[in-house]
């Protein structure tokens, strides 16, 4: 916010901040989560190891993209 000699402004001026804590705590919950799905996936359909990883590699690619469009580590 800006100042203005004749202006008063009352309240809360939100600031963001990226935590790298949080971040990595977003990331590896799901994957983690899939990661589990995945070996009981296996443990119950032995031979089906395409269709225990796809979930996984889904949520990979979307966080790839995410993170690769540009201007979304800017904050613009």
């Amino acid at each position: 916010m800006e100042e203005n000699a004749g202006d008063i402004a009352y309240g809360i001026e939100a600031v963001y901040t990226a935590s790298a804590v949080m971040m990595f705590w977003y990331h590896a919950v799901p994957v983690f989560g899939w990661g589990c799905f995945s070996f009981w996936w296996l443990r119950h359909h032995p031979d089906d190891l395409q269709n225990a990883f796809i979930p996984l590699v889904t949520f990979l690619a979307i966080v790839a993209a995410f993170w690769s469009y540009p201007g979304s580590g800017r904050g613009t």
